[in-house]
């Protein structure tokens, strides 16, 4: 027999290969293991072994929050209260000095010799402690305070502590007892003053290592504060922030505390630097 053409054998084979092809991508795949869906999967299992459903799965946390966060003017108003909005009882009691009676905030101011207007008491605050002011506050447990700088109280051009005796001045003009606080950590000045009508009961002032000023008996409160810390025998004692904000609490309301009280609606005055 006569044998094929080579082109008609070349045909044929090719022909038969692509067959071949053809059968080969019809055939079915295999299986996917047990629980792993789709063919990415390539996580090895043991015999036996498959992942919980996707039903029992935790879902994810959200991205997204909750709630939308605040606005520009949310949060600034949280930083800077509107005065109808403010929050009474914001502390204080450290870098400044104050003075306490039991009598209403225009009282206090009147005794002072301050003219003051309504303001917020944060704003009061920030510009007395800044020393352009005189901030009236109150009344805490029937307390009012006025708050300033380190040496903003005078009488007659004299700071208080220059003469304790000036005291007597204001207690005579609000009509009962009056209290001083000083507390300057910059300067290492600490005072406590107590005068009613009349007389000074206690003074104590140090300022800088030095004592000016040691008047009157300790009660009961200055005995505790100091028996807190005791000093070796020789050495004078010398208080701190801390002990002028415990002498104020014994005596009449910690002010640094104020932050953690709902007072509500408070009068708040404030008197600019150099009046009175």
């Amino acid at each position: 027999m006569d044998s094929l053409p080579l082109p008609a054998v070349a045909g044929a084979t090719l022909a038969l290969l692509g067959l071949g092809f053809v059968l080969l991508r019809k055939k079915p795949a295999a299986p996917p293991a047990p629980g792993i869906a789709g063919p990415a999967a390539r996580v090895s299992l043991p015999a036996g072994a498959s992942l919980p459903p996707r039903a029992s799965m935790p879902p994810r946390p959200s991205l997204r929050p909750s709630a939308p966060p605040p606005s520009l003017r949310e949060s600034l108003r949280n930083v800077f209260v509107d005065p109808a909005l403010n929050k009474n009882g914001i502390g204080f009691g450290k870098k400044c000095e104050w003075i306490v009676a039991k009598t209403s905030p225009d009282a206090l101011a009147a005794a002072l010799g301050l003219r003051a207007s309504a303001t917020s008491w944060r704003e009061a605050l920030a510009r007395a402690v800044g020393g352009k002011g005189v901030a009236i506050l109150g009344p805490v447990d029937g307390y009012a305070f006025a708050v300033g700088e380190p040496a903003t109280f005078r009488v007659n051009g004299a700071h208080l502590l220059d003469d304790p005796n000036l005291f007597v001045t204001i207690a005579d003009k609000v009509g009962r007892e009056v209290l001083f606080f000083q507390s300057d950590a910059r300067a290492e000045g600490f005072a406590w003053l107590r005068a009613r009508p009349g007389l000074v009961e206690r003074a104590f002032s140090v300022v800088d290592t030095h004592t000016y000023a040691d008047e009157g008996p300790q009660d009961e409160t200055e005995e505790h504060v100091r028996g807190q810390r005791p000093v070796p025998e020789g050495e004078e004692w010398w208080p701190c922030e801390d002990d002028v904000l415990e002498m104020a609490a014994g005596w009449s309301v910690d002010p640094w505390s104020l932050d953690e009280r709902e007072l509500g609606a408070l009068p708040c005055l404030l008197a600019p630097r150099g009046e009175g």
